[in-house]
């Protein structure tokens, strides 16, 4: 049986509203904003990531935004892993 709203590994039976947290501050996004930066390698899938994105910030506490200037940022490229 398919079921549209999974993804690969998901598991059924999760609370939607069950959300965890790190309890260390120090592991935590700042303001619970993540940088991101999306490789040139992925130019393709870009719309599908930005959608990935703006599906996962709507059910959770975390807001993405496009990397600048920041030291610390997420980046997303075209490998294994």
């Amino acid at each position: 049986m398919e079921n549209p709203d999974l993804f690969g590994g998901d598991m059924l039976g999760v609370d939607p509203n069950d959300k965890n947290a790190i309890p260390g501050h120090q592991l935590r996004w700042p303001g619970a904003i993540v940088p991101y930066e999306i490789d040139a390698s992925l130019e393709k899938y870009e719309a599908k990531i930005l959608e990935a994105i703006q599906h996962y910030a709507e059910k959770t506490c975390v807001t993405f935004k496009k990397r600048t200037y920041e030291r610390d940022y997420i980046r997303l490229f075209s490998g294994k892993g």
